[in-house]
């Protein structure tokens, strides 16, 4: 469901969206990604970026803050170069718990605010199924 939605996002949020799980803080998964075709390059390079330890402590800063990250300077410094103009990295965050990130890559151009109130609100949407999907995980398991 979350491949579906991150699919959903292109292009309006980006040319390519990711969403990364941390569990108690700590750096999981990457969960979901899509880009579009003619950014396949990029979209590779994010997935591959799950690999670099400084990709992973910008994740897990980012959740523990519950704060978003949209500086370009900062997220530059926390990523490998992927080939981006703009990043938006923001916490998915739903009754109170921080589920992972969601994160959103242009290559061309800048993110305008009202672009970056978007972006946060497909965040609480994705950690509100998130949140549901535990739920219902742990109801089953008991």
């Amino acid at each position: 469901m979350l491949q579906a939605i991150a699919r959903a996002c292109i292009p309006i949020l980006g040319d390519a969206v990711f969403v990364d799980a941390c569990e108690d803080g700590v750096y999981s998964r990457r969960v979901a990604s899509a880009c579009l075709p003619r950014h396949e390059a990029l979209g590779a390079a994010i997935d591959a970026q799950v690999n670099d330890r400084a990709w992973r402590d910008c994740v897990e800063r980012v959740v523990m803050t519950a704060s978003p990250l949209v500086d370009p300077l900062r997220v530059i410094a926390c990523s490998t170069n992927i080939g981006a103009t703009a990043m938006a990295i923001v916490p998915l965050a739903f009754a109170g718990r921080v589920h992972g990130v969601f994160g959103a890559v242009r290559v061309a151009e800048s993110y305008s605010s009202a672009e970056l109130e978007l972006v946060t609100a497909m965040a609480r949407r994705f950690a509100r199924v998130m949140d549901e999907a535990q739920r219902k995980h742990r109801a089953v398991l008991r």
